[in-house]
């Protein structure tokens, strides 16, 4: 969790919320309230600095310190947030205060900490969706089978979420090399959803370890009829054609994945090796130059 989600939505909170059940703001520590709220959408490196101030001068507030912590997470010091992490047990918590404690634990190691804060954190706010995600991708690590569990239960009760759900049951098993369930959870999600890229995406993964290259294309193709292919995509789909030794094709779909991301490593490496074949050894020379690793 490289990027804490929540980080902008607690930042982007009303003064009046962040002191629900404190005394009001006075204005100098408001204005520098608002000085940190203004770093932290910035992206300025001093935004701890200046949340630790407003905290100085209101020390007891358990609002600030959560948001103390959860910035000190992003910043990857959690020495910081060691210091200030007893917020938890400080009265009566939020949601936000148990998602950040997760944080907090996982960033520790502390994974069933982290499972039984998200945990609550969900019952106070069921529904979260980004918070459940979170949640899930929790548990895939520290408990897989709870994660399928919650997932499944998340599709029966929320439809709108269903396609969604089996999705992401399709790539826990995924990971744990469980293919041909995934491909059954996948099939569910598009059955649901036809125009669910990323049961589209993870079928043609389950098909490319299997060595199943014309069905891995077909789910690829599909994605590109949705208009969401990237450069990856149109990579993978060139390379089923250079497996076949369809070199037009081939060249085609590198050339779309060129188009999309110029400096595409495969793409400039497989339409320079074309280039070469076709003995147009200035086409090829241009192609390797314009590589992201180029030197």
């Amino acid at each position: 969790m490289k990027k804490y989600l929540l980080l902008g939505v607690l930042f982007c909170a009303t003064v009046l919320h962040a002191t629900q059940g404190e005394e009001p703001f006075p204005k100098q520590l408001y204005l520098d309230f608002i000085q940190a709220v203004y770093a932290q959408r910035t992206q300025d490196p001093q935004t701890l600095t200046y949340l630790l101030k407003t905290l100085q001068e209101k020390p007891d507030s358990k609002y600030l310190k959560r948001l103390v912590v959860l910035q000190a997470l992003a910043d990857d010091k959690t020495d910081v947030a060691d210091r200030y992490v007893s917020y938890i047990e400080e009265g009566e918590n939020e949601a936000e205060d148990w998602s950040v404690y997760g944080m907090y634990c996982w960033k520790k190691g502390r994974y069933q900490q982290a499972e039984e804060a998200y945990a609550k954190a969900v019952a106070l706010d069921p529904d979260n969706n980004q918070l459940l995600y979170t949640y899930v991708m929790v548990l895939s690590v520290s408990a897989p089978q709870k994660a399928v569990e919650l997932l499944e239960k998340t599709a029966a009760e929320n439809p709108p979420l269903a396609s969604a759900a089996y999705t992401e049951i399709g790539h826990l098993l995924v990971r744990r090399q469980n293919f041909n369930t995934a491909l059954l959870y996948y099939d569910k999600a598009l059955a649901i959803d036809a125009e669910n890229t990323g049961a589209r995406l993870g079928k043609a993964e389950v098909y490319e370890r299997g060595s199943q290259f014309f069905l891995m294309l077909h789910e690829l193709e599909e994605v590109e009829k949705l208009g969401a292919a990237d450069a990856s995509v149109y990579g993978r789909m060139a390379a089923v054609y250079l497996v076949v030794k369809d070199y037009p094709k081939a060249k085609a779909y590198f050339l779309k994945a060129k188009a999309l991301k110029n400096d595409d490593i495969p793409a400039a490496y497989f339409l320079a090796l074309l280039a070469e074949q076709e003995g147009d050894f200035e086409a090829a020379l241009t192609y390797l130059t314009a590589a992201a690793d180029f030197e």
